[in-house]
C-alpha cells in the first residue's frame, strides 16, 4: 500500500519522521451524499491505519511513537425518507451502488 511504501521510506531516517496520511475521498462522498463510497472510504482508512498500527508495534511501540487520529471537519448525512426499509431493499435487490 502507499502507507506501508511511506513508514518503509520514511522509517530509514535515524532522526524520526512525521508521516500525514489522509483519505480524501470522504469528503466527496459524504458531500455528495453518497453513502457505498463514504463506507468504502471508512473501511480504506482502517486499513491504513492498521497498517501504521502494526508498524508502530514492529518499531518500538507506543513507548518510542505516536499517532493521532482526526478528522478536520464533519458533514451531515441526508438519508432517505424511510431509510432503513430503503437500504434493506437495495441490499436485497443488489442494487447498493444507488444508496445515496
Amino acid at each position: 500500500t502507499n502507507v506501508q511504501a511511506a513508514l518503509d521510506f520514511l522509517g530509514k531516517d535515524d532522526d524520526g519522521f512525521f508521516l500525514m496520511y489522509e483519505q480524501g475521498d470522504i469528503d466527496w462522498s459524504a458531500h455528495a451524499n453518497h453513502m457505498d463510497d463514504m463506507l468504502g472510504a471508512m473501511l480504506d482508512i482502517s486499513d491504513g491505519v492498521q497498517v501504521i498500527l502494526d508498524w508502530i508495534e514492529e518499531h518500538g511501540g507506543f513507548a518510542k511513537n505516536a499517532l493521532y487520529v482526526t478528522a478536520d471537519h464533519d458533514h451531515y448525512l441526508t438519508l432517505m425518507d424511510h431509510f432503513p426499509e430503503t437500504l434493506a431493499n437495495l441490499l436485497i435487490d443488489g442494487e447498493s451502488h444507488l444508496i445515496t
